[in-house]
């Protein structure tokens, strides 16, 4: 009768095993689409044999099982490819922010062209020298004057165009700094949640997706 029970043991242990199986699947079937999360796998170890053999108990041909149990539930994820992955993206988002500001630079002074500052300059130093050529006429005089107003009005709608750039430069700053601020909290948060699971002998996966997804934004 004992071995009757122990097979009805065996088949309890595996029943258990794949329900633990069926519903990690369905879980990681549940959040196909869901942002940072990372499919989940059910890692099955064996139970403890019984006992080794002893004079009261026949001999057995090998050491009988008692079949299967779950031994951790983790993430298919690898932790150096996220560093390096971390890594790129902030170094991508460094040289996108430079372009950005760069190609602003670009469009206010417009070099080169007929219609940006250096044309202006230009313009002004060759009056000058119209002007030192023929230093009577007043043609070259008013032109002179022509464009030295010109230049004024030039350099100063480039200095206000700047200085717009300028102040929404620090908006955005301000703005990531704000942001990244909230993202610490909140990954800090997350630490303390992971740690009090992790404790009880749990692997806190979905928390762990959660915390990766924001250090992923933050890079």
């Amino acid at each position: 009768m004992s071995g009757l029970f122990q097979i009805f043991s065996v088949s309890k242990n595996g029943m258990f095993a794949q329900q633990t199986a069926l519903h990690t699947n369905a879980h990681n079937i549940a959040n196909a689409n869901t942002d940072g999360y990372s499919v989940q796998r059910v890692n099955l170890k064996t139970t403890e044999p019984f006992g080794m053999p002893a004079l009261t108990t026949p001999a057995e041909p090998g050491q009988l099982g008692t079949g299967v149990k779950v031994d951790s539930i983790t993430r298919a994820r690898d932790t150096f490819l996220d560093a390096q992955i971390r890594k790129e993206n902030s170094t991508q988002g460094k040289y996108g922010v430079r372009e950005q500001f760069l190609s602003e630079i670009e469009s206010i002074f417009m070099e080169p062209s007929d219609e940006g500052l250096a044309s202006s300059l230009t313009k002004f130093w060759d009056s000058w020298h119209q002007l030192a050529t023929n230093p009577e006429s007043s043609t070259a005089r008013t032109l002179v004057a022509q464009n030295g107003d010109a230049l004024a009005t030039d350099i100063s709608h480039h200095y206000t165009q700047l200085e717009d750039m300028e102040r929404n430069a620090g908006d955005l700053i301000r703005n990531d700094v704000f942001d990244v601020a909230s993202t610490l909290t909140q990954i800090r948060d997350l630490n303390e949640q992971i740690r009090a699971v992790s404790i009880s002998g749990r692997n806190p996966n979905d928390l762990m997706d959660r915390r990766d997804l924001l250090l992923d934004n933050l890079s």
